[in-house]
C-alpha cells in the first residue's frame, strides 16, 4: 500500500521510525518529507517552499492511505492543511483512506469527520489499516 504520513516536523526521528515499520511491512511511503531540510524563514527560500509543497501534495495524491500522527501535531499547522487536502481529495475521488492517530480525549471536530478513522494508538492504526 502507498502511504503518506503526516506529523510535526519537530518529531522527525519518531516519524522516521514509523516509516521503517511501515516499509518492513512492505508498504511504500509516498513522500519522505522528513528528509527535507529546514528552510526557515520560508519567505527567504521561496524556491524550496514551492518544491516542498509540490512534493507534499504529490505524495498525498499518490497515496492509497493518509495517516496524521496527531499526537505529534498538537500545535503544528502544516499537517492539518495536509489533512484538509486529503479529506477533500477523498470526497472528490474516493481516496485516500484517512486515519488520525490521537491518543487523548477531546479530539478536534475534524478528527471526527465521517471519512476519517480515528484510532488512539499507532498499534491500533496498524491493525485497522490491514482491514483496508
Amino acid at each position: 500500500m502507498r502511504i503518506y504520513v503526516a506529523g510535526r516536523y519537530k518529531k522527525l526521528e519518531e516519524i522516521r521510525k514509523i516509516y521503517k515499520i511501515l516499509e518492513e511491512k512492505k508498504h511504500t511511503i509516498t513522500n519522505k518529507w522528513t528528509e527535507q531540510h529546514s528552510i526557515k524563514p520560508y519567505q527567504d527560500n521561496m524556491d524550496k517552499v514551492a518544491q516542498y509543497l509540490s512534493e507534499d501534495f504529490d505524495g498525498i495524491d499518490a497515496a492509497d492511505l493518509f495517516v496524521l500522527l496527531a499526537e505529534y501535531a498538537a500545535d503544528a499547522r502544516g499537517c492539518h492543511i495536509e489533512l484538509g487536502y486529503a479529506l477533500r481529495k477523498r470526497q472528490i475521488q474516493g481516496s485516500p483512506k484517512i486515519f488520525v492517530v490521537y491518543p487523548q480525549d477531546n479530539p478536534s471536530l475534524f478528527y471526527l469527520h465521517a471519512n476519517i478513522t480515528l484510532v488512539d494508538s499507532f498499534e491500533k492504526f496498524l491493525e485497522s489499516m490491514e482491514e483496508v
